[in-house]
């Protein structure tokens, strides 16, 4: 809301949706060439029998006695899955992109529009400028779990061993990315809190 507050903080929020854009843009450009790639390894006949032939000596599919003559999964089903997430990926982070260019025009209207007499049409443009925002970012959302998907999907081409040691790995790295932790201070997670309680106060609290 403060970014519709006045021209000066629209053209600010108009240039940071430009660098959104890039952004965006770069991942959706990568996402046509992971998927190009995975095609090209599916339709190649001898790329495929190496990638079987690698999985099938992964230690938790091997067996001791008999080999199998194929993987419980062929390296074409990953394959295609990879296309699948890079498309995916590709068709949110465009939807993205397309909110994003039209949010440069609504954010700097719904400043301009704040001068203007009709406060309840200038009240429910704000309102369609802040949905639109939202769902933009929820297109971004959408757009970047495929590709963080592609890197264990890409580590399974070897065997599961490597799919479940990639999984723990990112979702490790990830978790310690998205959360911090300040000692002695705990931040308000309920909706309407704005003050931040210590960790003494919260033990008084419970009791």
């Amino acid at each position: 809301a403060l970014l519709l507050s006045s021209k000066s903080e629209a053209l600010l929020a108009v240039q940071t949706f430009r660098n959104f854009v890039m952004g965006a843009s770069f991942l959706a450009t990568t996402m046509v060439g992971a998927a190009l790639l995975f095609l090209d390894f599916a339709t190649d006949p001898q790329r495929v029998d190496q990638m079987n032939t690698t999985a099938l000596s992964d230690p938790l599919t091997s067996r001791s006695n008999e080999e199998p003559a194929r993987p419980v999964i062929s390296a074409v089903l990953k394959l295609y899955i990879g296309v699948a997430l890079s498309f995916f990926s590709f068709f949110f982070m465009t939807q993205n992109i397309r909110m994003m260019v039209h949010l440069g025009f609504f954010m700097r209207a719904a400043a301009s529009s704040s001068d203007s007499q009709d406060q309840q049409f200038h009240m429910e443009f704000r309102v369609d400028t802040l949905m639109l925002l939202r769902r933009a970012g929820l297109f971004f959302l959408l757009g970047m779990r495929p590709f963080y998907l592609l890197i264990p999907t890409v580590a399974w081409l070897l065997g599961p061993s490597y799919l479940l040691a990639v999984s723990i790995i990112l979702v490790l790295m990830l978790y310690f990315s998205d959360t911090i932790y300040i000692p002695g201070v705990r931040l308000p997670t309920y909706p309407g809190a704005d003050s931040i309680v210590t960790d003494e106060e919260h033990a008084v609290n419970k009791v």
